[in-house]
């Protein structure tokens, strides 16, 4: 599960020393969310995801279902490269526009496990690091000219019918809530993990740099000590994560946010689908099938992850 996410952290750092340090290495790893996510309870969802508050009431802790990971390509033998991908003047309006597909045409979940830097030098625990690797401590990088750090700390997007099953894992301050979901400019509101709460109090801002876009991340709520999601039987609990609302960017594509708004939305459909329980090899294969075809008509190369997976949020 953690190989894609790994893979896009390293396509993040690779872009961040190339434009800080003038670097060109390219790292390659095999898909970090590879194996994963989520559930059944089909009987119950609609065709699609809504997310109001009245959906939210029938939303149990178990999605008790069966979901298949959507997974871009870019970078494998055969496909594009993230490069190519992202010197397309339309790159970011395509991936929208797939992302509404997905919504529109499957019930689909944004569940996203990231990063987001501090640059300068953190003073933090390394509980708080992206995978507690020493490595993402404290990295040393120029830029600007100047040597300075950057350290890699853990976050998870996640969607709105998502917060609404944390909403009742909340120990102080507030889940999200649906205006949290339109963002228009560079505040972001973020739900912290319990051990954030000896640092931070409600209310209280950190600035991050999150996927090339330097924003403020204004705290509204913390989780409850040990809150966690198990995903393809691994337990991941978010004492120590960000989590960061899958919002909609309503941002104008310039030079200053577009570099942002193409990797946010690569994440933003890496989500999950619901599929029927049990399904046989073939019958994956054909979603695959589905899910790449239809990015193609986006001008886009994504794919599902063969794991089927449940979530479980407690």
């Amino acid at each position: 599960m953690r190989s894609h996410t790994k893979r896009f952290y390293l396509l993040f750092l690779f872009i961040f020393l190339l434009l800080v340090s003038g670097c060109r290495e390219k790292e390659e790893e095999k898909s970090i969310f590879e194996n994963n996510e989520t559930t059944q309870w089909a009987e119950t969802l609609p065709d699609k995801i809504d997310e109001t508050a009245e959906w939210a009431e029938i939303l149990p802790d178990k999605i008790d279902g069966n979901y298949l990971q959507v997974i871009e390509r870019y970078g494998y033998d055969g496909y594009p490269t993230y490069q190519e991908a992202f010197s397309d003047g339309e790159f970011v309006k395509n991936l929208k526009c797939f992302n509404e597909h997905l919504h529109d045409e499957y019930s689909y979940f944004e569940l996203s496990f990231q990063s987001a830097q501090k640059i300068g030098y953190y003073n933090g625990d390394i509980d708080f690091v992206l995978d507690n690797d020493k490595t993402m401590f404290n990295q040393r990088v120029e830029l600007n000219g100047r040597q300075t750090y950057v350290t890699t700390l853990k976050t998870v997007m996640i969607d709105f019918g998502i917060s609404q099953i944390l909403e009742e894992h909340i120990d102080s301050g507030r889940s999200f809530e649906i205006t949290d979901y339109e963002v228009t400019d560079r505040k972001i509101p973020v739900i912290l993990g319990s051990e954030y709460a000896k640092i931070y109090t409600v209310g209280d801002e950190l600035e991050l740099n999150y996927l090339f876009l330097n924003a403020i991340f204004t705290v509204v709520g913390f989780l409850k000590p040990d809150t966690s999601f198990t995903i393809l039987n691994q337990e991941i609990t978010l004492d120590n994560y960000i989590c960061i609302p899958a919002f909609e960017a309503n941002m104008k594509v310039d030079s200053l946010n577009e570099l942002f708004l193409q990797l946010f939305y690569i994440q933003k459909n890496n989500g999950m689908i619901l599929i029927p329980d049990s399904c046989s090899e073939e019958e994956v294969e054909e979603y695959r099938k589905m899910i790449s075809e239809s990015a193609k008509e986006y001008g886009l190369y994504f794919d599902l992850a063969v794991l089927q997976t449940d979530i479980l949020i407690e």
